[in-house]
């Protein structure tokens, strides 16, 4: 809301493509200016001036027929109409659904006259006198209604039978004239929630809420004296799940009542609720509750609670009972949580139940020491005690707190003492101690406890921070707890209670990603205190400064609000937090170069620094952080927090989520009845299991905890199996370890499509009900962006099921993605924003470390596959990992372990690499991913620029910004990123970069730097890169460069730098001070001069592209960490014996890789094995060096899976020593590795083979293969292997063999195409060279499983080919390539039922499609190329729906042909038409998206009738230097979204810009382009495929 400044006006009659206005104020801004903003859905005013009628009002509003949220709030009472039969206001809004009216309004209108769809209606000082019930129940579509201060001044409210029948949730507040309100049986029928508070002159409940079955929570705050609650057994709301009273003064004992309603899971008895002395809860009652609160009970002094009752009974809460002297529950085994405070009760051993895990003491004065008494529960994790003992001294003895993982104390203040004996509290992890200012000293005890890893002490004194600091006297009883940190803060004035509070409840609403960027930084501070020596001061400042905001956030728990100041808040500590660890790490880094710097001048320019600047940019974050704690107690951030009704909305919302049971709309399924009691389930449960085998499914855990509270009722040893459900893997794993996990897939289309029109269309009358063409198009086209998950398939049939109108269907399919997640649309309570809750909540379940790696995916584009090396360097440049969790591991390997975790959760999709069974790429599923960027978004964790969205040209204000780069566009840097706090720039995908020293110069914080594919005036990177001091990550790859300037020594701090650029580049010798790499990858091409030390760089864990002419090898030795290493040997100084000596110790390594291109080694001993081979955890290895004879099977690394030799000229047959390799995976021979005539693989050999690659072996002559070798080989690749005459006949008994590829075999080889030879389970069979005389196709297509089959250059040289009826059942992909005597080829109808993909390429001699492609309905994809090929109407596939015709000569055009493709929605004409003219006709292309010219270089005129192409979306003209002008009915394609140009000329660009000849074709188009050329990368990668196929063709 504007401030109430009287300078603001604002003028916002332009505003006309608004969809959302919040907040607009009539005194600042002309509330005629909403009359244009027609495409309004959420509107927000507040009514500040006396010149505004309601008249006025309506008048502006009645042109927004699109609104579905109104809210006219009246604060200021300015408008006050003095007529009281005026109802003022028009309500012409037809899809009006939500309205929130706060005005003057003593009379409602008809129900006719309100919206027909109108779900929620909140009012409040309406002064209506005429009860408004009558009118709102027809309201049919009503599901909530809120009725406030002063809406309703009459004395007495009627429901009748039959209204409100979709009615869920009521609400009454500050009624202060209600007193009567009567409810008739039949209304209200599917009411779960009322809510009735401060209604002071109501008497009673209505009788007739007893017959609302589906009532479950009820709240009854603040009532008078006078009000019944009818607590008696004739008068039970049976179906209660919940109640909440409040100043209710009750002075019977409630529980004799309440136990009788059998489905209550939660209580709660608050201030003077009950004023009487004495509770019963009896055996049996409360069958089903879980929850139990009391608080502020004053008059209540006993409890009694006999055996058997509450027996589910899991958290207790009693506060403020302070005549309460006992607890009576050690018979409730289930009870887990306690929480006392403000109590005089007694504890004693006998009382307590033994299954507790968490107790909190707080606030009530213990003399006796306590723990002798708690250590004795066994099952206790969790233990506070808060201002709870007054006594002086403590004792934990040997064997007590077996369980104990938190452990908290806060201010005891008069606790002296604390004795730890060996033994006690063996796996406690956290300790945190804080105001217990007459503790002397931690317990000597405490350093036997090796579990602990978090210990923190708040203002507990300066001294302590001394005592436990390195070298201080107690820092042995410390030493060994990873993290530990003490508070010296001093307080310099008494806080007020209400600065406690706000710091206590920012402490709740905090996101965990907040506290986890002040712990990070926090940590930096108590790291580097040594390193502030001069400045202690200004450091002083800032690190009391930091704990303040720490305190608030330190316990925070992921919970979000509703308040836009508390969210605004968050945001400025966020910023604080940022700009404090700049401010710090600018300071450490400058002060390590200063005194790193042989240089006077830099000394001079350190002490400058230390003295000046740090205290000048230290006080404004002081100055902001007083300013963000001043803001929280001026806006009443805690009353906004406290907020009873929002804490009420978080669990049934929660509740909603998590429900069980089916919906009525979902008669199909089948569930618990709601009747069945969880006591009685239980019994049951037990029964069956003692007398017969069963199976038991428990539906949606979601923690591990969970099943450990239900576990103790599967008897063991019986015949029972439990079924699991969760999206957490690691759920199932806790509750057995050696369970069987599944992953049910996603489902496919056709099963989508049933799930689908289920929902969306009526099933019932599917006799008499046809679907819509149109609309089922549509449908088909809407549940792929499903992705297969059902929730997303039921919100999508749910938003479109009371959707009539092709147009309502079109509208939603715009913007499907966004539809589906938020769920807008839909009717159904259980649908309606589920998939965003259900995959929301996956999300908060994270922890907070997690969470930043989930939202790091956010920076990259839909369906990018994001490659896990480079995500796991971007984390750890960020901050992102936990120094706990390395503990040896390398960075890799901790992320391994991140994306496990979130694998077992289903939050990302991920690969594994075939070899190293490691994480490959990770992906979101599209659901997911629109999660994902919400929150991001809501975080502004990371910005994303793409020109083909709107967000392109909006500035970036996250520290964060990707952009994802489209073949042929340029980025400049420079001009594009312009802000200075930026951290982390990254570049997705290829394209034109352009960067200077501007960019350098401006951009001084960044930590992630991604240049890649950038280029570089005159391929030398400028010094200033050096002035990016904070650079973690900094990646070159492909790039042009060819020098890189001393300057990068100061890049200290350095852990990923790649460097894997083509062009021969000079590096000074800088990398030696950069000693916190991890990650290097050098140039291939080094120039002479480099000459590097490298041996400083002892924590490399990958290094790529060591040269041992630009460096010595024996600086190898000190990179112990190295998993992984390639090698270039260009030396001749270098014998095996140096290399191996090199590398013997590098124990940890995974990867190694030895090139030797040049040839500079060449041993003269034929018999030299050479190599060593002591690498025990060895996986890949690759060699290319000359090594005539392997060493023993035995000498191997033994867990090695991949090898590959190059050059090696062994003599012998290797296989009998590596099929004696048992963890080997795959295995590639290549370029004269071995140069012998025979190889034999034995049976049992290789059992765990997969993939098996021969390249290049000229001598080789002779393969047999005995049965029952390679047993898992699915992959085999043959080429360049001349004298080889046959493949073994053994093939045939590998029926794991799937994919076979022959390539450039001699002209003695023969592939035998005989029924039976060749493996019957192949998928994909390749083909080049082969020589094929007769038609291979009656052999293939009896292969029953292939699904890809290429034929190539001359591996056929037939004329004919037949594909005949039934074969290649499974068929999908089909390639013919080169194939230069093909004349004919025929398909029988029923041939290749399921190809989807063909290509013709180069087989110029074929001159027409088979007819028989026309009944294959499942073709979609057609590529032909090079080719004389004839089209015709009639030999096309109808079904298709993408086409691509490149490089022949067709004269005629061929629109009028392909026009008539009714699914066509992709056309690429490439270089394939020498014609003049083209036209699109009238009803032609009626699905076409995207359509391409190419290098159409006769091409002159095009013609587009009004009507073709109604749905194109993206149109590329490249090339075409005849074609005049574009067509004057391109205006009439109003879904085109973006139109290219490519080497089109400048005229073009004149024709078309604003205010050009041509314009009026395009101004409807959002993004128009001209660019001078594709992506040069891409060009070339053509040409030299171009020149590959001439090659074959050719020879």
């Amino acid at each position: 809301m504007l401030e109430d400044h009287s300078k603001t006006k604002l003028e916002l009659g332009n505003l006309v493509n608004l969809e959302t206005l919040e907040c607009f104020s009539t005194k600042h801004g002309r509330v005629t200016d909403l009359k244009g903003m027609t495409r309004l859905r959420s509107l927000s005013i507040y009514i500040g001036d006396q010149r505004y009628t309601m008249e006025t009002l309506s008048s502006s509003l009645s042109k927004l027929s699109d609104l579905e949220s109104l809210t006219i709030d009246n604060y200021d009472g300015f408008y006050t109409p003095t007529n009281d039969d005026e109802e003022g206001f028009v309500w012409d809004f037809f899809n009006l659904k939500q309205l929130n009216l706060e005005i003057y309004m003593p009379r409602l209108p008809d129900a006719q006259r309100f919206p027909s769809h109108l779900k929620t209606i909140e009012l409040a000082y309406c002064c209506l006198t005429e009860d408004p019930m009558p009118i709102l129940e027809k309201l049919l579509h009503l599901k909530e209604i809120r009725l406030w201060s002063k809406s309703f001044c009459g004395r007495r409210m009627d429901c009748s039978r039959d209204g409100f029948p979709q009615l869920q949730k009521l609400r009454f507040d500050g009624l202060e004239e209600w007193e009567e309100w009567i409810v008739e049986e039949g209304s209200m029928p599917l009411l779960c929630t009322l809510w009735i508070y401060g209604c002071r002159k109501l008497k009673e409940i209505p009788d007739g809420l007893r017959f609302i079955t589906n009532l479950e929570d009820l709240i009854v705050y603040d009532v008078g004296d006078e009000f019944d609650l009818r607590l008696s057994e004739g008068y039970l709301l049976s179906h209660l799940t919940t109640i909440s009273l409040s100043r209710c003064r009750l002075t019977e004992d409630p529980m004799p009542i309440l136990e009788k309603l059998l489905h209550l899971k939660e209580i709660s008895l608050l201030d003077r609720s009950f004023s009487g002395r004495r509770m019963v809860c009896s055996r049996d009652g409360f069958p089903q509750l879980q929850k139990l609160k009391f608080y502020g009970l004053k008059e209540w002094e006993e409890w009694i609670v006999e055996e058997g009752s509450m027996p589910l009974l899991y958290t207790l809460d009693i506060w403020s009972c302070r005549e309460l002297k006992e607890i009576p529950f050690r018979f409730i085994t289930s009870l887990h949580d306690l929480a006392v405070g403000q109590s005089s009760i007694r504890l004693l051993e006998t009382c307590l139940p033994s299954f507790l895990t968490t107790i909190s003491l707080i606030d009530f004065r213990l003399t006796e020491d306590q723990m002798m008494i708690l250590e004795k529960l066994l099952h206790l994790k969790d233990v506070q005690l808060n201002r709870c003992f007054c006594g002086g001294r403590m004792v934990c003895s040997r064997g007590g707190f077996p369980q104990l993982k938190n452990l908290k104390f806060k201010r005891l203040e008069e606790w002296e003492e604390w004795i730890i004996e060996e033994g006690s509290m063996p796996l406690l992890h956290t300790l945190k101690i804080d105001s217990c200012p007459k503790l002397k000293e931690l317990p000597d005890g405490l350093r036997f406890i090796t579990s602990l890893k978090s210990l923190t002490c708040c203002y507990m004194g300066k001294g302590w921070e001394k005592r436990l600091s390195k070298g201080g006297k107690d820092y042995y009883k410390v030493q060994h707890i990873p993290s530990w940190q003490t508070d010296i803060l001093q307080l310099k004035r008494t806080r007020t209670h209400e600065e406690w509070m706000t710091r206590r409840l920012m402490a709740e609403l905090a996101v965990a990603l907040l506290p986890f960027a002040v712990e990070r930084l926090w940590n930096l501070l108590v790291r580097e205190t040594e390193q502030f020596q001069g400045v202690e001061e200004q450091f002083k400042g800032l690190k009391n400064d930091v704990e303040t905001l720490r305190c608030f956030l330190k316990d925070a728990e992921a919970k979000k609000h509703s308040s836009a100041m508390v969210r605004k808040v968050i945001k400025d500590i966020k910023e604080i937090v940022f700009d404090a660890e700049d401010i710090i790490e600018t300071f450490l880094l400058k002060k390590e170069l200063g005194e790193s710097s042989s240089s006077s001048f830099k000394r001079f320019a350190y002490v400058t620094v230390k003295r000046m600047g740090l205290g000048f940019v230290m006080k404004p974050i002081s100055k902001r952080i007083s300013k963000v704690i001043l803001d929280m107690q001026n806006l009443g951030v805690q009353k906004v927090i406290v907020n009873e009704e929002y804490m009420q909305s978080l669990l049934v919302k929660e509740k909603e989520m998590r429900q069980t049971f089916p919906t009525s709309d979902e008669d199909h399924l089948v569930g618990l009845e709601r009747s069945m009691m969880e006591g009685e389930l239980l019994k049951e449960i037990v029964r069956v299991l003692e007398t017969q085998k069963a199976l038991i499914v428990i539906d949606d855990i979601w923690r591990e905890g969970d099943w450990d509270l239900i576990k103790h009722v599967f008897l063991p040893k019986k015949g029972w199996k439990v079924l699991l459900t969760s999206r957490n893997e690691e759920v199932a794993l806790h509750a057995d370890r050696q369970c069987v996990t599944f992953k049910p897939e996603c489902l496919t289309f056709e099963e989508s499509w049933d799930v689908f029109q289920r929902i969306a269309f009526p099933i019932k009358d599917t006799s008499e009900f046809k679907i819509d063409e149109d609309m089922k198009q549509i449908g088909m086209e809407m549940i792929k962006h499903c992705g297969g998950l059902p929730l997303a398939i039921k919100v999508l049939g749910g938003m479109l099921r009371d959707k009539y109108t092709l147009h309502q269907w079109k509208t939603i399919h715009e913007n499907i993605k966004a539809h589906i997640v938020r769920g807008s649309g839909s009717d159904d309570r259980n649908v309606k924003l589920q998939v965003y809750d259900v995959l929301h909540l996956s999300f908060e379940e994270l922890p907070a470390y997690l969470k930043h790696c989930f939202l790091y995916l956010a920076s990259f584009p839909e369906d990018y596959k994001i490659d896990v090396e480079s995500l796991s360097y971007y984390w750890a440049a960020e901050g992102i990992l936990r120094p706990m969790d390395f503990d040896g591991a390398s960075i890799r390997e901790v992320v391994d372990g991140y994306i496990e975790e979130l694998v077992k959760r289903n939050m990302v999709i991920s690969k594994r690499d075939v070899d190293t069974s490691r994480f490959k790429t990770l992906q979101l599923h599209d659901m997911m991913r629109e999660v994902c960027l919400r929150k991001a978004e809501e975080e502004n964790f990371v910005q994303t620029i793409c020109r083909s969205t709107a967000n392109s040209r909006s500035p970036c204000k996250s520290r964060r910004l990707a952009v994802v780069r489209r073949p042929g566009e340029t980025f400049n840097v420079d001009t594009e990123v312009k802000n200075p706090s930026l951290r982390t720039l990254l570049f997705i995908k290829n394209g034109e970069l352009k960067a200077t020293s501007l960019f350098f110069t401006s951009h001084k914080l960044m930590r992630v730097l991604d240049l890649s594919w950038a280029m570089f005036e005159g391929g030398k990177v400028r010094s200033s890169i050096g002035k990016l001091i904070h650079l973690r990550y900094l990646n070159l790859e492909m790039s042009i460069v060819n020098q890189l300037p001393s300057s990068m020594r100061n890049l200290k701090k350095l852990l990923y730098l790649n460097l894997a650029v083509y062009d021969e580049v000079y590096i000074p010798n800088i990398l030696k001070e950069m000693q916190e790499l991890t990650f290097l990858w050098l140039p291939w091409r080094l120039h002479d001069k480099t000459k590097l030390e490298l041996k400083n760089l002892v924590k490399l864990e990958t290094m790529k592209n060591f040269n041992t002419k630009h460096g010595r090898v024996t600086d190898l030795q000190g990179m112990t960490r190295l998993r992984s290493l390639s090698i270039f040997i260009t030396d001749e100084r270098y014998t095996m014996e140096t290399l191996s000596s090199s590398l013997s110790k590098l124990s940890h390594l995974k990867s190694l890789t030895i090139y030797n291109n040049k040839e500079f080694y060449t041993p003269t001993n034929d018999d030299e094995e050479g190599f060593v081979w002591d690498f025990v955890n060895l996986k890949q290895l690759k060699l290319e060096i000359y090594m005539p004879r392997l060493p023993d099977a035995q000498r191997f690394p033994s867990h090695l899976t991949t090898i590959s030799l190059k050059q090696s000229r062994l003599k012998e047959d290797p296989m009998p020593i590596l099929e004696k390799l048992l963890h080997l995976k795959e295995t590639s021979l290549r370029d004269q590795s071995f140069c012998g005539r025979r190889m034999v693989c034995s049976r049992d050999g290789f059992p765990q083979l997969q993939k098996l690659k021969f390249d290049g072996l000229k001598e080789w002559e002779e393969w047999i293969i005995e049965e029952g070798s390679m047993p898992l080989l699915h992959t085999l690749e043959i080429g360049s292997c001349p004298r080889l005459k046959e493949l073994p006949d053994g093939l045939q008994f590998i029926t794991n063999l799937e994919d076979l590829r022959v390539n450039y075999m001699g002209d003695e080889f023969t592939l035998k195409l005989l029924e039976g030879y060749l493996p019957s389970h192949l998928t994909t069979i390749e083909l080049t060279y082969c020589c094929l005389k007769e038609d291979p196709m009656p052999i293939l297509e009896k292969l029953l499983h292939l699904k890809e089959i290429s034929l190539k250059s001359k591996s056929f040289s037939g004329r004919r080919m037949v594909c005949s009826r039934d074969g290649f059942p499974q068929l999908q992909k089909l390639l013919f390539m080169g194939l230069l005597e093909w004349e004919e080829w025929i398909v029988e109808e029923g041939s290749m039922p399921l190809l989807h993909t063909l290509d013709i390429w180069s087989c110029r001699e074929l001159k027409e499609i088979p007819d028989g492609l026309r009944f294959i309905t499942s073709l979609h994809n057609l590529i032909v190329g090079e080719s004389s090929i004839r089209l015709s109407e009639t030999c096309l596939p109808s079904f298709l729906t993408t086409i691509s015709l490149i490089d022949f000569r067709l004269t005629e055009d061929q629109m009028m042909i392909l026009e008539k493709l009714l699914h066509l929605k992709d056309v690429q004409l490439n270089r394939c038409f020498c014609g003049g003219r083209m036209v699109c006709s009238r009803g032609g292309f009626p699905q076409l998206q995207n359509l391409e010219f190419k290098r159409l270089e006769e091409w002159e005129e095009w013609i587009v009738e009004e009507g073709s192409m109604p749905l194109l979306h993206t149109l590329n003209i490249e090339s075409c230097p005849k074609l005049k002008e574009l067509p004057d009915g391109l205006r009439f394609i109003t879904s085109l979204k973006s139109l290219t140009f490519y080497n089109m000329g400048k005229r073009w660009e004149k024709r078309l810009a604003n205010g050009g000849k041509d314009y009026y074709k395009v101004q409807h188009i959002p993004s128009v382009k001209f660019m001078a050329n594709r992506d040069f990368t891409s060009e070339i990668y053509w040409h030299t495929d171009a020149v590959k196929l001439f090659d074959e063709v050719s020879n």
